[in-house]
């Protein structure tokens, strides 16, 4: 093998050996920048599903209010005759009359 090759050999050598820790803690840098930032997203999204799981359930709360209503105003009984006032009756069973032949 020629010097100038044992040479080269030797200096490639001495950079790698060199760059070598400087590309580890670059990358161990790069990667607490990465762990921090899911961190921080992960934080983010449990208080968002932590939002989400008040706003359902008081979203059930208010369903279940409008079902119990709902049911109890089909249990009444039917009024055919609301008084609005003391001279105004309002008939909620007929129809009205249409003016067509």
């Amino acid at each position: 093998m020629p010097q100038w090759q044992e040479t080269l050999l030797y200096i490639s050598n001495c950079i790698q050996l060199v760059a070598l820790p400087a590309l580890m803690v670059g990358s161990a840098l790069l990667n607490k920048a990465q762990d921090d930032r899911a961190m921080e997203d992960h934080r983010a999204l449990v208080e968002i599903l932590s939002d989400v799981r008040e706003e359902l359930a008081d979203l059930k709360l208010r369903t279940a209010g409008i079902a119990r209503d709902t049911s109890e105003a089909l249990q009444r009984p039917t009024l055919t005759d609301v008084s609005i006032s003391d001279q105004t009756f309002v008939n909620m069973g007929d129809k009205p009359e249409s003016d067509s032949p």
